[in-house]
Parts: C-alpha cells; sequence; structure tokens
C-alpha cells in the first residue's frame, strides 16, 4: 500500500474537464476521498466517473469551515472502529481527520495530525502495510517533536518498533521500542509502559532470552491488573502462554488461553482472537491433539481472512501447514505452506518467511527431495542468524547437518 498526503498541485479548469477524472485519479491510486461542500447529489457524475476508472471512495461532507472539534470527532471515531475491528470505517474517519486538521494551521490542528497519523498507523499495522506504517510514525513523530509533545511519542514508536519487528528488522524495532518506554517512564505513562514492555517480550522471546521475556511479560500484566485493562490483559496472557509453550509448561500455557479467551469474550473483542485462536492450536499441537488443533488453526485463518489482516493469515497458514505434516498429509501441507509464503512475501517478513522456510524443508524431506531441503534451509539459516532468532536458527541448523 502506498500512501501520500499532500496540497493541490494541479488544477484543472475548462468544458469537459471534470470526464478526466477518473483516469487522473487511477493514476495516483486506488481510493479517493471526496470532499463535498453538502449532498452529494452535484457530485454524481464525479463520482461515476471514479467508479468507472477503478477507483473506489468515500465522501466526507463538510458543512462549514474545518474546525478542531470536527476533527477531533473523525479521530475519536477511527478510534472506536478500530477498537471494534471495524478496520475500513477506521482508515476512513482516521483519513477524514488527517484532511481536516491538516487545513487549521494550528498547533491543535498538528496535534490531532499527529494523533490521526498514529492512529492510521495501528490500522495500516493490523493490514500488514509495515512500509506505511513506518513512514505514518514517523510522520507523526515528526510532527509531537516540532510541537515539542512528549507524550505522543510514546504511542508513535512503540507502532514504529513492532512495523520494524514484522519486516524482521529486529534491530530498529528495539531502538524504537526502546525510545518508547524512556519516554513513558520520563512522564509516568503507565498504559505507554504496558504496551511496549509486551512488545520487547516479544522480542526476547524470538531470541530465545526467555528469562527476559518473561520478566517484561511479567510486569506488563501487573500493570493491566493495576488498571484495570482487562483488553490489554487478555493479549499478554496470550503472549505469556506462547511461553510457557516454549518451555513445555502446558498446564500453565492452557490456564493462560483460558483467562484469555474469557476475557476476550467478556469484552466483546474480536481484533486479537485470531492470534488467541492458534495459540491455542500451537498447545495442541505440541501436546499432539492434532484434531483440536486443526479446528482452532482453521478458525485462526478464518478470522484473518475475515477481518482482512494478511500478517495473522500468512502466520496462520504457516502453522497449518505444520499441523498438516504432523498428519502425514503432505498435499495439503504443501498447499498451505506455499499460500504462506506469498502472503509473507508481499508483507516482506523475513523472520516469518524464513520459518515458513524451515518447515517447507521438513516438507521436502518427508517426501525424500533432500536438495529442495536445503534450498530452503539455507536462506533461512542466512536470515535468522542475522536476526539473531536462536531457537529457530538451532532448529534451521540441525535439520541441515541431517541432509
Amino acid at each position: 500500500m502506498y500512501f501520500e498526503f499532500a496540497t493541490a498541485a494541479r488544477i484543472i479548469f475548462g468544458s469537459g474537464s471534470l470526464s478526466e477524472v477518473g483516469n487522473i485519479a487511477a493514476e495516483m491510486g486506488k481510493r479517493a476521498l471526496v470532499v463535498l461542500g453538502g449532498t452529494a447529489l452535484r457530485a454524481t457524475a464525479l463520482l461515476d466517473y471514479l467508479k468507472n476508472s477503478g477507483v473506489s471512495y468515500v465522501t466526507f461532507n463538510v458543512l462549514g469551515e474545518p474546525t478542531t472539534e470536527i476533527a477531533r470527532l473523525y479521530l475519536i471515531g477511527a478510534d472506536i472502529f478500530d477498537h471494534q475491528g471495524k478496520l475500513d470505517k477506521a482508515m476512513d474517519w482516521g483519513y477524514k481527520s488527517l484532511t481536516i486538521a491538516s487545513q487549521l494551521n494550528t498547533r491543535k490542528g498538528q496535534k490531532i495530525m499527529a494523533q490521526a497519523y498514529t492512529r492510521l498507523s495501528a490500522i495500516c499495522l493490523l493490514r500488514g502495510y509495515f512500509d506505511v506504517t513506518i513512514n505514518f510514525s514517523k510522520d507523526s513523530i515528526e510532527i509531537y517533536e516540532e510541537i515539542d509533545n512528549i507524550a505522543g511519542q510514546v504511542s508513535a514508536y512503540n507502532k514504529l518498533g513492532t512495523a520494524y519487528f514484522y519486516q524482521g528488522n529486529w534491530l530498529e524495532a528495539d531502538h524504537a521500542y526502546t525510545k518508547s518506554l524512556e519516554i513513558a517512564r520520563e512522564i509516568g505513562d503507565i498504559d505507554g509502559q504496558g504496551r511496549v514492555l509486551n512488545n520487547l517480550a516479544n522480542l526476547h522471546l524470538y531470541r530465545a532470552q526467555l528469562d527476559q521475556a518473561m520478566n517484561l511479560l511479567q510486569q506488563s500484566l501487573t500493570i493491566w491488573q493495576q488498571t484495570g485493562m482487562v483488553k490489554n490483559e487478555a493479549k499478554t496472557l496470550s503472549r505469556l502462554a506462547q511461553l510457557h509453550i516454549y518451555r513445555g509448561n502446558f498446564d500453565e500455557a492452557y490456564a493462560c488461553l483460558t483467562r484469555s479467551q474469557e476475557i476476550f469474550n467478556e469484552v466483546g473483542a474480536d481484533d486479537y482472537l485470531s492470534e488467541l485462536e492458534r495459540r491455542w492450536a500451537e498447545l495442541y499441537q505440541k501436546t499432539r491433539q492434532l484434531d483440536q488443533a486443526q479446528e482452532h488453526i482453521q478458525t485462526s485463518v478464518d478470522l484473518a481472512v475475515e477481518q482482512r489482516n494478511p500478517f495473522e493469515e500468512g502466520v496462520s497458514r504457516h502453522m497449518m501447514g505444520q499441523i498438516y505434516l504432523m498428519c502425514n498429509n503432505l498435499g495439503l501441507a504443501e498447499i498451505a505452506l506455499q499460500h504462506s509464503l506469498r502472503i509473507l512475501d508481499n508483507l516482506n517478513s523475513s523472520y516469518e518467511i524464513a520459518r515458513t522456510q524451515i518447515t517447507q524443508a521438513r516438507l521436502a524431506m518427508a517426501m525424500s527431495q533432500p536438495d529442495k531441503a536445503k534450498e530452503h534451509l539455507v536462506p533461512a539459516i542466512n536470515t535468522l542468524d542475522t536476526l539473531g532468532a536462536t531457537i529457530d536458527l538451532s532448529e534451521a541448523q540441525k535439520l541441515l547437518r541431517q541432509l
């Protein structure tokens, strides 16, 4: 996804010039925000030209001069839709807030612009648009620095770190997370500390620094329990479950997942359920309860597709391939892994690509194709070595020695 926000650089006058709008807009992208002065009736021809050129659009009615209150209202709406998992509406309202705020030329308008960029970065993160998330986060940080608003930088740096993490740029992720945590502690932002501690724990987990990950997750969990932020508590419990699975503490993992599931059901949140279902699948996979594992991973994939979350879909299809491989269903395993790799390649998620390549190597070995297995393992090892992903690197090296 590519997004550019700019003031008008081209104005076309003349009889019949409206008919050019579709082709011109199509050259710029596939999604347009059409700002209207009132009713959409006068813009019917314009909207038809856009539609015929394959450009989808969202209309926004401005009944008067742009105001801080209207920009803030759309930002609040974006937050609400985001928390409800309605990402299309959240993105539309975020863009509207950004459009209005950019016209205000005030300090308050700049702050709302920075907040809108941060919200849009969070939405793009869920959609797997990591490059866009990075750009939005940097834009947000730049504005916050310009207006000397240090508090807003906590969330922006956290989002920036997560986008880098998913891309496999763990060094930059570490830097961004550390910066976010430093600021949060400096200003006493307890909520910000809890969020970044959770993400830092994830980074330590994948680096096989399990004690550090456990310590950070416990700190995060304590914050959520003290502040009563139950949805964040549920997310942290899911991460704790993953850590327990890594350590073979399956009873503890089951308890964490059960409580996490209860909380999500209580609050009616579904935006995180794809990952939670994958955690259940991982637990049942490790305990060799493969029927339950297949059921949960299918649910995870279905939820990711429904929520249009390609990263979750790619990672879950990888686990689906692992489970099919354990069931000796090699044909379905191959289909799932190829589908996973196509998605992850599009996202340029180097770590998850490497993990999927390891499973593809296992599949090739099961098919008595050692040369093909090596083709998968060599690039995976190079990636994992660069990242410092110790556990996965050890697994890949072990497989290579068996060839």
